[in-house]
């Protein structure tokens, strides 16, 4: 008994090695029939990582009854994610799964795929599949994701570039006034508090206006560019892509949206606030009360928003976010306020409100767009007006009462 348990489990494990043989001989061969495709996801608004869109290789071959889809946006959502990803040390991954999978990502994403299948030749496909295979080892899959440099979009134009013998020609567009900020507006234009979010981490080169090559970073853009693209070789130019499918078009019904979406905007959330405290400061200074807990609570507040700002600009390895001028506006400073008030050191304190007062006041009258090149958010100056009016009453009531 014992012997006939032995000479089948050896049958089954002489199978699976016959099969894995297989599988890893199939690997490397592909038939004629291979095609090729880039595969766009449109952007969704089912999350944010979702409204930028998606981008992948998909290799087919029917006569090897394959259907493979090479992903470079793979994460993990680890307790250590948001961390790196604010150190910018967030690290992505080739991922390899079937058509099927990528069917159920995008009804359940609700977003249009496009495939666009791609004008090469054997030799150029063999070698585009021994290099997607190479960057899926262990050892090479892995790398540092750069929002705007190396990503899931970018990551597909450069293997298939470098498979070509011959060079890409990418059409122009002639625009020569869109900045990385706009097309963060343009994908997120639902979104208004994430922009607030995106406006306040992101500093001046955000402003940069973007090349032709710059803006392929975003999947759209590579798979409206590709339509025009051309493979250029000595004796011949040919269209890059050779058809272009709409595989799955995105439903009529929204379905879920973006969490916050629907929450009124931060112009109007912050206008509204600065009412309120307007009521507050003439109540405070009629009554003459003491107000110093709400002191407490606003710059507590926003000082630990201003030492995350200055940590993303200053020890960050992001790209993007150096200088942010928002720290004129949001900054540590404000934290020592806090402390000192609920210390009751009073002395320093009046200092620092004149600081901060100072820093406020510039940002709110001066035209520092057009000196830093740096794009401000609009609820940030109902923060500002916010920030000044308190630092005004301190201010006013130290003097008159001699609390300096």
């Amino acid at each position: 008994m014992r012997k006939e348990i032995l000479n089948i489990a050896s049958s089954v494990f002489i199978f699976v090695l016959t099969l894995l043989g297989a599988m890893e001989a199939n690997a490397e061969q592909l038939s004629p029939e291979v095609s090729i495709s880039l595969l766009t996801s449109g952007p969704s608004d089912k999350a944010i990582f979702t409204a930028w869109g998606h981008t992948a290789i998909r290799v087919k071959d029917p006569m090897m009854g394959t259907d493979y889809v090479y992903n470079y946006g793979i994460f993990h959502f680890g307790n250590d994610f948001i961390p790196r990803f604010v150190s910018g040390q967030t690290d992505y991954r080739l991922g390899v799964s079937n058509m099927f999978h990528v069917f159920e990502e995008v009804e359940y994403k609700n977003c249009d795929l496009i495939e666009q299948e791609l004008n090469l030749t054997q030799k150029e496909k063999e070698r585009l599949v021994e290099a997607l295979e190479e960057n899926y080892k262990p050892e090479n899959r892995y790398y540092r994701y750069k929002f705007f440099g190396d990503n899931c979009a970018t990551r597909p134009r450069h293997i298939i570039a470098e498979s070509i013998d011959g060079t890409v020609s990418y059409p122009s567009t002639g625009d020569d006034s869109t900045t990385y900020r706009d097309y963060i507006y343009d994908l997120l234009k639902t979104s208004p508090w994430f922009i607030l979010g995106i406006d306040l981490c992101l500093g001046t080169p955000t402003d940069k206006v973007v090349t032709d090559q710059e803006r392929l970073f975003l999947p759209a853009e590579l798979c409206k560019t590709y339509n025009g693209a051309q493979i250029v070789k000595a004796d011949t130019i040919i269209p890059i892509v050779k058809e272009t499918r709409l595989l799955y078009e995105k439903q009529a019904n929204a379905g879920e949206t973006i969490e916050g979406t629907s929450l009124p905007g931060p112009t109007t959330v912050f206008g509204v606030l600065l009412l309120l405290i307007v009521a507050h400061i003439i109540f405070y200074t009629y009554t003459q009360k003491d107000d110093r807990w709400f002191h407490l609570i606003y710059f507590g507040l926003v000082g630990l928003i201003g030492v995350v700002l200055t940590f993303v600009s200053w020890i960050s390895v992001h790209e993007f976010v150096f200088p942010n001028w928002n720290i004129l506006l949001l900054n540590p400073l404000q934290l020592a306020i806090a402390v000192l008030i609920y210390t009751k050191k009073v002395g320093i304190r009046t200092r620092l409100y004149q600081i901060v007062l100072g820093l406020t006041l510039l940002y709110i009258l001066v035209d520092i767009t057009d000196i830093t090149g740096q794009h401000f958010n609009d609820a940030t100056f109902a923060i500002a007006i916010i920030q000044s009016l308190l630092c005004w009453e301190y201010l006013l009531k130290a003097q008159k009462k001699d609390l300096a």
